[in-house]
């Protein structure tokens, strides 16, 4: 009776750790997708960064360039 109960729980047990094993790969395989996402958007992130720096230097430049004509427009030139 002792034995056939000691099988019930070894295998119980044996069960559970199977499941966790498969857990904790399929763990493993998320993690691996939420990291190479997460490193997909930081790229997204520097190269739309790096386009609004662009465009303000852009807007900048037309700005100073409007300025340059109207203050030459105001000395009559």
């Amino acid at each position: 009776m002792i034995q056939k109960h000691l099988n019930y729980v070894s295998q119980q047990v044996q069960g559970a750790l199977q499941n966790m094993l498969k857990m904790t790969s399929e763990i493993d395989r998320c993690d691996g997708e939420i990291e190479a996402e997460m490193e997909r958007a930081k790229e997204a992130v520097e190269e739309k960064g790096r386009a609004l720096e662009d465009d303000r230097d852009r807007v900048q430049k037309a700005a100073l360039a409007a300025l340059d004509i109207l203050s030459g427009a105001s000395r009559g030139i």
